[in-house]
């Protein structure tokens, strides 16, 4: 599932976008059936992707700041 409002009111706007650029009878039909719809949508976060955030959080946590974070969550050591 999608982790928030946020991220959902996101991929709605996205949607409406869509549907106004190119008039897409499905997006149309989604945005239509919103409630249904939506509850469907699954985030999809690479393993390798999600370990990275989770280290720069740490990094973070720990004080450090920009790329010194960046480069310790990538070292691993976070």
């Amino acid at each position: 599932k999608v982790s928030s409002d946020k991220e959902m009111n996101e991929i709605r706007e996205m949607i409406k976008k869509h549907v106004e650029y190119t008039g897409s009878p499905l997006g149309t039909k989604i945005l239509n059936d919103w409630v249904n719809y939506s509850a469907r949508i699954t985030k999809v976060i690479p393993v390798d992707y999600k370990r990275m955030i989770g280290n720069i959080e740490r990094a973070y946590l720990a004080g450090l700041s920009g790329d010194e974070a960046l480069m310790a969550a990538f070292e691993g050591r976070y």
